[in-house]
């Protein structure tokens, strides 16, 4: 029997999947990252209003909501989140696992909304993909015109970073496209003309930002895709794509053939010093001292060994903060002016963060949904259904190779879009069944439902805080670069400082900046409390424990300037920086051996004044 439809499903769904497929689009200009807590506000707004609205139809019993959120992933996303939370006593810094957590949970509670809300037909399914369409042609239009900006300003040299759509990154916008290419491909081939003139163009373009912004990666993940999709067809023996119109056919291999050489004409190497596609695509098996390649799989070492040492995870959101204390020799982090803020492979982040069951829990919601669209692609009885499911299995491959080397986990733009293929995956696996809705209890639908609403509720809140501290954080730090702007400087952290709030994006606690904006008007006791506040915050960050340890130095506590100075050199035994100050340390003390030890202990690769200094000084003295 089909589900009672609610009289507000279509708005309700409206509302739902626009604002999943448009969520991309969402951007700030005040804030440090553009996206990440503009988009949490909006999504968590969506999640209080779609799960009061279910609790309104349930008390009026009027109509049954709809049923198939009662299936594997759902269940299985919904232990993942209870699995973090669990893992959240393990966190060193409670306001970054609480959003971490926050994120978590709103997302589960999306996924469980569409579930209650959108009923499982194609006319349903199509309207999600022509919402996404939307979404992604705008998106495109943006990268045009940021890429001609970028190709006629010639004022300056600009990194292809700076083309980024809204999301902030070259290669998030890249596997964004990348994971929601099959979508538009699927819209190519099925809809009305003005459609498909639509998906036309977008695929194209998608196509030529894909290849220009050479994010090695997303190529992968998209080969992956389609080489899935290929392979599925072939072992279903329905050969979907190749049952289309021979126009169809040829126009969507034009679009692609003509989208690389769009992207490969126009990466301009001898002008803008960048490589071009062919030595892009073959460094990426280079992986000697110093690539990207070298650093990921150092770090991946790193995070399994976290992991191992931590079987209940490190807590939600922390895993930036442990992963100094495992060293940082030979990495970009080694002088301090980088920091690795994720792993580069959400499977072990989720790992170190939430332990082994969270890892098994998360990793379940996927094979699931690979499941799910295989079951459907072998009851599929046309060529539309047919393609659409090879569309989600693109979309799911792509997502899964992508997250191998990059964090689609942590992007909400890159979650609404692995949300809607679970949805449409769980959505379609109960199409075909006698019942669509069975027999649910009211107590659990609205256990369920109200759940949804505090998760919304205490995510918006979270969202509104972080969203204000950011901007105040984002002003204060533009007057870092103000010559006698220490005060204001001072004042405005103050002003929006929340102790859900507590670091920038690089992992840096903004105690920190206070702490050197005081120190340097000669405010050594006033800065001591702001370093002592970032070593709170981040107990593993070089130039916190660096400048902590001079400004004891500084108010007289020379054995815990010594401490502080120590803990950093066995964080980074070739931070040059922490060895110079130690060496002063000693040398003032007379202990010269000591000053010469710390010194040798220490081995720059790059040349710094003040350690060549002492190292002659040091030596002078010893001879």
């Amino acid at each position: 029997m089909q589900a009672t439809p609610l009289s507000y499903s279509g708005i309700s769904s409206a509302l739902l999947y626009g604002a999943l497929a448009l969520i991309p689009l969402a951007y700030s200009f005040v804030s440090i990252d553009p996206g990440l807590h503009i988009r949490c506000i909006i999504l968590a707004l969506l999640v209080t209003l779609l799960a009061a609205a279910v609790l309104v139809r349930l008390r009026r019993q009027s109509a049954e909501v709809a049923d198939w959120w009662r299936n594997g992933i759902v269940y299985a996303q919904g232990l993942f989140v209870l699995l973090m939370a669990i893992a959240l006593p393990q966190a060193l810094s409670i306001s970054e696992a609480g959003f971490d957590l926050a994120r978590t949970a709103l997302l589960f509670s999306l996924l469980a909304l569409a579930g209650m809300l959108q009923p499982a037909d194609e006319l349903a399914e199509d309207r999600v993909i022509k919402t996404l369409l939307c979404g992604i042609g705008i998106l495109c239009i943006i990268t045009v015109f940021q890429w001609a900006d970028y190709r006629t300003d010639p004022s300056t040299v600009r990194s292809l970073n700076s083309i980024s759509g809204t999301l902030g990154n070259k290669n998030l916008l890249s596997s964004y496209l990348a994971i929601a290419f099959g979508f538009v491909v699927y819209a190519l081939l099925n809809f009305s003309a003005a459609w498909r003139l639509l998906a036309a163009s977008t695929a194209g373009v998608s196509i030529a930002i894909i290849v220009l912004l050479q994010s090695r990666a997303v190529w992968l993940a998209l080969l992956a895709g389609l080489f899935v999709c290929g392979l599925a067809a072939v072992l279903t023996g329905r050969k979907t794509p190749f049952q289309l119109p021979r126009v169809g056919l040829a126009a969507l291999a034009a679009l692609i053939v003509a989208g690389i050489i769009a992207g490969v004409t126009l990466t301009d190497s001898s002008r803008y010093g960048v490589e071009t596609p062919t030595s892009r695509l073959l460094s990426v098996t280079n992986t000697q001292r110093g690539t990207s390649a070298e650093m990921r799989l150092t770090v991946w070492k790193k995070t399994l060994q976290m992991a191992s040492e931590h079987p209940l995870g490190v807590g939600p959101g922390n895993w930036k903060f442990h992963l100094p204390a495992y060293g940082t020799e030979g990495m970009w982090s080694e002088q301090g002016e980088r920091h690795y803020i994720r792993p580069h492979n959400d499977f072990l982040w989720v790992l170190a963060e939430g332990g082994i069951a969270a890892f098994l829990s998360y990793a379940a919601g996927f094979l699931l949904a690979y499941l799910y669209c295989w079951r459907r692609l072998l009851r599929a009885d046309s060529a539309r259904e047919g393609m659409l499911v090879l569309a989600m299995l693109c979309g799911l491959t792509v997502y899964l190779v992508d997250a191998c080397f990059s964090f689609p986990k942590e992007r909400f733009a890159h979650q609404s879009l692995l949300i809607i293929i679970f949805a449409l995956a769980a959505a379609g696996h109960y199409k075909d069944r006698a019942a669509q809705t069975r027999s649910t209890s009211y107590v659990l639908q609205a256990t369920l439902a109200a759940s949804c609403l505090m998760i919304g509720l205490a995510a918006f809140l979270l969202g509104i805080e972080r969203y204000g501290a950011e901007a105040s954080a984002r002003e204060a730090l533009v007057l870092r670069n103000v010559e006698g702007a220490e005060d204001r400087l001072i004042s405005t952290f103050e002003a929006g400082r929340s102790q859900w709030y507590t670091l920038d994006p690089s992992a840096t606690p903004l105690a920190w900046y206070s702490g050197v904006a005081h120190f340097v008007q000669g405010e050594y006791q006033q800065a001591l409390q702001y370093f002592r506040e970032a070593h709170r915050a981040h107990p593993n960050h070089l130039h916190v424990l660096n400048n902590l340890a001079t400004a004891s130095q500084k108010t007289g506590d020379i054995d815990g300037a010594i401490t502080y100075y120590e803990r950093a050199l066995v964080i980074s035994p070739n931070f040059a920086e922490a060895a110079t100050n130690l060496c002063a340390i000693y040398y003032n003390l007379g202990d010269y051996h000591k000053a010469m030890q710390v010194l040798l202990s220490c081995k720059p690769e790059e040349a710094h004044e003040r350690y060549n200094q002492y190292l002659i000084r040091v030596k002078q003295k010893l001879h």
